[in-house]
């Protein structure tokens, strides 16, 4: 399996983000806000075609809507991801480098990965004189247990703010629910490789 359609993807997602009934409207319609803006960039719409999501694509979409649960605006949440992707995306074939080395028998420690964001839902409202306020210094970044811990040492007006996405396990559940929605391992492998080649174990 190369891609998925659209369809599967609001499903997965909806299921990964575990969302009410009576809400999955609401979910998907804050979707549609992401996606209708050509995020991720490369996915294959046109008239009447529905759009086909890739591995790198899909967990970008994972990326975003994670961030809108944290309260991030849609177009926030597309731009935070579009700049950092290139570094979240090292953590992705991390994480899927021990579920792949695990489903062959061997055991390989998940690094712990954190994404640090401001999460201020109305930040656009904050005044611009604010340390944590201008535009160029919004970003999603990626770091290690150390890092993360590193910066919660740190103390000053825009630090608390400041909130930590435990990225190795989103990504780690985004795969395990992937694994059971396209029916096993191999399947997912197969997904998978089209962006990231099958890693090889040393013995």
């Amino acid at each position: 399996m190369k891609t998925l359609g659209s369809r599967k993807v609001e499903h997965f997602l909806a299921q990964f983000h575990d969302i009410a009934p009576d809400h999955l409207a609401a979910y998907a319609g804050r979707l549609k806000q992401i996606t209708r803006r050509g995020f991720p960039v490369g996915v294959g719409a046109g008239r009447g075609t529905p759009a086909e999501y890739d591995a790198d694509q899909l967990f970008q979409l994972v990326a975003a809507m994670e961030l809108t649960q944290f309260g991030v605006m849609p177009l926030r949440a597309i731009r935070l991801v579009s700049e950092a992707w290139p570094r979240l995306r090292d953590a992705v074939l991390e994480v899927w480098l021990v579920v792949d080395a695990a489903s062959r028998g061997f055991v390989i420690d998940r690094p712990a990965i954190f994404w640090r964001v401001e999460v201020e839902a109305l930040r656009h409202m904050a005044r611009p004189d604010r340390p944590y306020s201008p535009d160029t210094e919004d970003t999603l970044d990626a770091m290690s247990a150390d890092g993360a811990h590193a910066a919660l040492d740190r103390r000053g007006y825009g630090n608390r703010r400041h909130a930590f996405i435990a990225a190795d396990q989103v990504i780690h559940d985004a795969l395990t629910k992937l694994g059971i929605e396209l029916g096993g391992h191999n399947a997912l492998a197969g997904f998978m490789q089209r962006v990231v080649p099958a890693p090889s174990i040393q013995v």
